[in-house]
Parts: structure tokens; sequence; C-alpha cells
């Protein structure tokens, strides 16, 4: 290779041929020792390649060590020019406090309205059930469909027939919501409860965290009357008091055993206190007293339409068997639902479209924000001419430019989410109980990073357009205009 040639490469910082070089040289200067000793050339070139080791090695390491701290060194230039144009962003932001403010505050409401409904719709419909498994469970419902009734409840005989389904439900379980007067413990309080069968907790996957689960005859009349707690009822009601286990509460007249208290968090249908409920096999109730609701576990593998098709198979031989308790004209069926869209119901798109119009409002508030751009930028010409003048490329001046847009978009996030927070409070205060799995809306992690993300993106997004108005600015006339301007001033 020519001497040029290698002058070229290393200009250009070309690694490979500036450790060849030195390589060669080192095995020159060694040649040249061992040849001036008395070896011959051969003997000399063979001695120095010997005591110099795996050239290729040496080359890998040299070159690998290069190359590493040329990485380190770009990093470096990179987090120093990004923190300098951090600097110099908030400084321009500082110099200008009444478009700051204006800018801010107009981000601020639409961000701050996309968090609050963001957050209903993560903890409604994004959040996992709190449930082992959530996506196995569903729920059963008897239908009568000459009657339109597709969710209606069941009586003992059709649990136990859709209970049966062994290779499509892994277990079921029978439940009904049941309101509970506490008494005995000053003046009488109403409690949330659930009765259910004993199977309705571990079919959840819901291990108490202190006490037993239901199991046995435990419902059942002549044996002892037990109820499980909820954990917020017992931190809210009596303090956490560890010694609530085995103390009897009066529930609707009757003195109950606590028997276990449910981990945080872990609950069903908003209940309080679960009392255990007590089918017999062999004293069913008859098939028109429907009072019951249900709730399975599929086994792994099954689709929720397979046990459909299981139902509607069922249903159909129960229309044979029992014809005077199903006439035709009731249209006897059985449906299937997973939990969560029965959870959730009919929620969800209107989730989704106030969803979709708060993002519209925050379109607009980006408009608006990218018009005051477009005016502060009439002020900021000279400026901008005078860096282009200078050398500075125009990406790097849309770079500056997008990272003040940036900037002013993060902090209208903070404030849009201490706005958010109120809201949701607020809404939440307002109607609790039109908002299913109202307990798991609030402002966590999850909801402060997406706001981080729309943050940056709606920097980007009424930022861009003005940036690339702004360098497309004529030099000559921006800086003669500048100069017309301090000349007559000067006057």
């Amino acid at each position: 290779m020519s001497p040029s040639r290698r002058r070229y490469l290393r200009f250009w910082k070309n690694v490979p041929v500036e450790v060849d070089d030195e390589l060669r040289f080192h095995l020159e200067s060694s040649i040249h020792d061992y040849m001036a000793a008395g070896l011959s050339p051969g003997q000399a070139h063979a001695a120095a390649r010997e005591r110099f080791g795996n050239v290729e090695r040496v080359r890998e390491l040299c070159e690998n060590i290069d190359q590493q701290r040329e990485r380190e060194r770009r990093r470096a230039t990179m987090w120093g020019s990004i923190v300098g144009d951090l600097r110099y962003a908030l400084r321009a932001l500082r110099r200008n406090p009444a478009f700051t403010t204006v800018a801010v505050l107009t981000l601020a409401l639409g961000i701050g309205a996309n968090t609050a409904i963001f957050s209903v719709v993560n903890g409604v419909l994004l959040r996992p059930l709190p449930f082992r498994e959530p996506d196995q469970l569903v729920r059963l419902f008897t239908a009568f469909r000459g009657s339109g009734e597709l969710r209606y409840a069941m009586s003992q005989p059709e649990f136990m027939d859709y209970k049966g389904l062994k290779h499509v439900f892994e277990n079921a379980a029978a439940f009904s919501g049941t309101g509970l007067t506490l008494t005995g413990n000053g003046e009488p309080e109403r409690v949330r409860g659930v009765t259910g069968t004993r199977d309705l907790l571990p079919v959840l996957g819901i291990n108490p965290a202190r006490g037993r689960n239901f199991q046995g005859d435990d419902g059942r009349q002549g044996t002892e009357p037990v109820v499980i707690l909820s954990h917020e009822y017992w931190t809210s009601r009596f303090g956490g008091d560890a010694a609530m286990l085995g103390r009897t509460l009066t529930l609707n007249g009757i003195n109950r055993l606590v028997i276990g208290i449910l981990p945080a968090g872990a609950t069903f249908s908003g209940a309080e206190a679960f009392v255990p409920m007590y089918i017999n096999a062999d004293s069913l109730g008859g098939r028109s007293s429907n009072s019951l609701s249900g709730v399975a576990r599929l086994r792994p593998g099954v689709s929720v339409e397979q046990a459909q098709r299981e139902l509607d198979a069922l249903t159909k031989r129960s229309l044979d068997l029992y014809p005077r308790a199903y006439p035709a004209s009731m249209g006897y069926a059985a449906n299937v639902v997973t939990m969560h869209d029965e959870i959730v119901g009919d929620v969800k798109p209107a989730l989704l479209i106030l969803l979709g119009a708060v993002g519209l409002v925050l379109l607009i508030a980006c408009a608006n924000v990218a018009n005051l751009l477009l005016a502060r930028g009439e002020a900021r010409q000279r400026e901008i001419a005078v860096r282009l003048a200078l050398g500075a490329g125009r990406g790097r001046i849309i770079r500056q430019l997008l990272t003040e847009s940036t900037v002013l978009s993060i902090m209208s996030a903070i404030a849009g989410t201490a706005l958010a927070w109120w809201a949701t409070k607020a809404l939440i205060a307002i109607s609790p109980d039109s908002i299913p799995r109202v307990a798991d809306v609030r402002i966590d992690a999850t909801v402060c990073l997406v706001t981080l993300a729309v943050a940056v993106v709606t920097g980007l997004l009424f930022g861009l357009a003005p940036a690339l108005q702004l360098t497309r600015t004529d030099l000559q006339a921006s800086l003669k205009e500048g100069t017309r301007g301090g000349t007559e001033n000067n006057r």
C-alpha cells in the first residue's frame, strides 16, 4: 500500500492500518536485532516471529481496545450534546415565561385528560383480573331465549349439570350476592357479602392469607356457621387485629366463626365477607328455582367456544329429559362468558370512544401550541440565521428546536399528571358504582410511563413543523433585516 494511501486511511482513523504498521515496525526491529547478532535473514525472521507471539491475536486485541474507546468517546460526545441541548432549551423557555406558561397549560389540559381516561382504561380493560390464570375463568349462565334472557341465574340441578362436564371444566362453583348486617359491635353495619360453595375461592385461585378456606360440610345445616373476611374489611373495620381469627361475628343474627382472612387485594364481586353455601346433590331443589350464579375454570387447552358447544349439547339432552320443566317456548339453553367480559360488561365501547375523544383534544392542543411556536419563531429568525451562517447544520438546529418542544411537553406532562390524579379521584367519587373494577383505577407506574411516551411523541409532533419551517429561512434576508432593525434602533 502506498504511503499516500496509508496517510489517507490514518486521517479517517482506519484502525487496522495503524495496527498493521505498528506490528510491522516491531517485527522489523526484532529481525534487524537478530541479524545484527549474527543470524541469517531466515533465522532472524523465525526468531522474531516466535518472540512476538500470535500476531493475529495481538492485532485483534488492539482493534477491540480501540473500537471500545471509540464507542466510549462517541457515547460521551452524544450525552454531552444532549445535556447541552437540554440546558439551552431550559434557558430559552425561561427567557419567555409568558409563552412557556400558556403552552404548558394548553398541553397540560390535553395530556391530563388523556392520562385520566387512560388510567380508567388501564384499570378496567387492560389490567389482568386479580385471580390465578384469569384467562381460564368463565361465568356460567342459564338462558331462556324465548324471553330474550341470555344471562339468567341457574337452579341447583342446572348448576350440577354444568359442573358435571369434567372434561371441559377443571372445577366450578356457585355463588350469590347477599346483604349482611353486622351487629354486636356498636351500631348495626351493612356488610357486602357473597354466599358461595366451598369451591368458590379455589376456582378463583384465592387462598386465605390467614386461617383456612371452606371445607367439608361448611354451610350445611347443623354445622357451625363460619365466615371468611376480605383483607380490606379486616383492616378497615377491625384494624388488622390478628386476634380476629377464631373470633365470632354476628351477621344477620347468626353467630359466625371467623376462619380465614384473604390476602390484600384478593376479593370477588366486591365482597367484604364470604359465607358458605352447601348444595346437597341428594336433595336438590326444582329446576324452576333460579337463584345461583356460576363461575368455572376451563381445563388447559379448552377454549370458550368448545365449552359453549359442550353446554349446547348438554342443554339439548336436558330438553329431552325434562320436557315439562323446559317447554319449547322457553328456549332453554346455557351460556359461557369469559370472566373479563362479564365484569367489564358494556363499558368497553364507551371507554374506547372516550379515549378517542380526549385524543382529539390533545391533537387540537398540539395544533394550538404549534401555532404559538411559529409565532414565537418569527422573533428567533435572526438567531437561527446567525447560527446557520456560523456553520451549524440544519439538522443540528432542528434537533435543538425539537429538544425545546419536548422539554415543554414533558413539563406539561408533569402538570397534566397532577391534574389527572385529581380528576380520577373526582370521577371515582362521583359515580363509583358505574365503573367496573373501580378499585384497580389509579395513577400507577404503567400510566406514568404511557404519559411520558405520549409527552415525547407530542413534543415531536407539535415541534417538527415549526422547526422545519424556521430552518428554511433566507439567511441574507434575515441577517439584513436584523441589521436594519439594529441600525434603526441606534438612531
